[in-house]
C-alpha cells in the first residue's frame, strides 16, 4: 500500500510541476509579446501592426498657393500617420519641417473654413511639438467624416522610427 501511494504521490508532484512549468512559459510569452506590443482601444496590437508599409504612401507633395482646404486637410491627416496608433491607416506623407512649412504658409495666407484650428496644428508643429499628433489627426478624420482608423493615441519614438523606415525608405528628402 505504501508503495501505490508513493508512485501515486510522485504522479501528482511531476503533474504539478509540469503545469507549473508550462504555465511559466505562457506567460513568459505572453509578457515579451506585450512588451513589443501597444494597447489600443483595450486590445493589443503589435508593434508591427502599427509600423508596417501601408497603401498610398505620397512621396512628393505639390502645395501650391491655391491649394484648397480639403487638399491641406488630406496632407495634413496623412503626415499624422506616422505618429499615431490605430486600428488602420491609409496613405502617409513624412512629417517633415518642409512641408509643415509649406502647409502653414497656405493655410495662413487662406481663407479656409477651418483657418484658425489648421493654423494652429500647423504651428505647433513647426515648433516641433507632435504631442497632441492623436487629436490633430482626429480632427481632420473628423472633417472627412472618418469612420475607421481613429487615432487612439502615439507611437513610441521607436514605433515612429520603424514606421519612417518602413514607408519612407525611397524617400528623398
Amino acid at each position: 500500500m505504501n508503495k501505490k501511494l508513493a508512485i501515486i504521490m510522485t504522479m501528482i508532484f511531476t503533474l504539478i510541476l509540469f503545469i507549473g512549468l508550462v504555465s511559466v512559459m505562457i506567460f513568459q510569452n505572453f509578457t515579451s509579446a506585450e512588451a513589443e506590443s501597444s494597447k489600443i482601444g483595450g486590445v493589443v496590437h503589435s508593434v508591427e501592426s502599427q509600423t508596417k508599409e501601408v497603401g498610398g504612401v505620397i512621396h512628393s507633395v505639390e502645395i501650391k498657393e491655391d491649394t484648397t482646404q480639403d487638399e491641406i486637410v488630406t496632407i495634413m491627416h496623412k503626415m499624422t500617420h506616422q505618429k499615431v496608433l490605430a486600428d488602420d491607416k491609409w496613405g502617409a506623407i513624412k512629417m517633415d519641417p518642409e512641408t509643415i512649412n509649406e502647409v502653414y504658409s497656405v493655410i495662413e495666407a487662406s481663407n479656409f473654413k477651418d483657418k484658425a484650428a489648421l493654423l494652429s496644428i500647423a504651428k505647433k508643429w513647426k515648433e516641433g511639438n507632435f504631442s497632441e499628433a492623436d487629436a490633430d489627426h482626429n480632427f481632420f478624420w473628423n472633417l472627412q467624416n472618418g469612420t475607421v482608423g481613429k487615432a487612439k493615441g502615439l507611437m513610441s519614438e521607436e514605433q515612429e522610427k520603424e514606421f519612417i523606415k518602413n514607408n519612407f525608405h525611397n524617400l528623398g528628402r
